[in-house]
């Protein structure tokens, strides 16, 4: 068996590890646009950036642009030790930015046929208001089209959509709430052409589907760069204390329940699930 230094010698490719190596073996690979994972090795921050695990070079800064301004994430843990220690921690206005301009899978999201699909694992600390995991933009004027991803008062996620002038699509909350003081494997597919059950709110296991029909859907970009953690703009940035092990994402696709489900089961073990 050869080891995997002598791999880098010879100039192959390292095996992919953490949670891209979740997704390599579930056979997932198809429409990913990155992998972000606080454990694994390849992941680990250079250059300000959180590094994408999928070979597309989505990288994200630490905050806006990577510079030191107080919006950066703090990582916690040991890079390379694949544990429920090894995550991102916020103090109130701490965000992600992807590091380059939307590429045009970004603006897809909010359009017409729009097929996406996207998971995050998540610990949260107290019962908050609006806590936005994932945006291009809140939805007011000025801050659309875009799409964005947060819970509610009672924990619950909401998915939205927003065409140049109000909201394209918002069906509803997931039937559950998200485990405080807990990991959460959270997150949304969506596939817009189906319509009825088109899409679902998932979490820990368990989906509520919703209609993913979108009304008037715009064919204009985004309004701000994706943003993890934050709405867009840096707005509605996750709680104070929580933690982020890993972010990733689909687009021109859409995942099935079932593949949701073989994700949570691949990796739900590393956060003792």
């Amino acid at each position: 068996m050869f080891s995997n230094n002598l791999l880098m010698a010879a100039g192959a490719s390292p095996p992919p590890i953490g949670f891209y190596a979740d997704i390599v073996t579930a056979g997932l690979t198809d429409g990913l646009q990155f992998s972000l994972d606080a454990g694994a090795i390849d992941s680990y921050p250079s250059g300000n950036q959180w590094l994408d695990q999928s070979g597309n070079a989505h990288h994200f800064y630490l905050g806006a642009d990577g510079s030191v301004s107080g919006d950066e994430p703090t990582h916690n843990g040991t890079p390379g030790d694949l544990s429920s220690t090894e995550y991102w921690t916020f103090s109130g206005n701490d965000f992600f930015r992807l590091a380059q301009s939307n590429p045009s899978w970004v603006d897809d999201m909010h359009q017409d046929n729009a097929q996406w699909s996207w998971i995050l694992w998540y610990y949260g600390i107290a019962v908050g208001t609006n806590f936005y995991y994932m945006g291009t933009g809140i939805g007011g004027v000025g801050e659309r089209p875009s799409v964005n991803h947060f819970t509610n008062n009672l924990e619950r996620q909401i998915v939205s959509a927003f065409y140049d002038t109000g909201i394209a699509f918002s069906p509803g909350t997931h039937a559950s709430s998200l485990n405080i003081g807990a990991w959460n494997m959270l997150g949304e597919s969506v596939d817009e052409a189906v319509g009825a059950s088109g899409g679902f709110h998932y979490l820990n296991g368990v989906e509520t589907p919703y209609t993913s029909t979108y009304s008037t859907p715009s064919s204009n970009p985004a309004a701000y760069t994706l943003e993890i953690a934050a709405a867009g703009n840096g707005v509605k940035p996750v709680e104070t204390g929580c933690r982020i092990g890993g972010a990733m994402m689909w687009s021109g696709v859409a995942l099935s329940a079932a593949n949701f489900d073989t994700i949570w089961a691949a990796q739900k073990g590393r956060f003792g699930l």
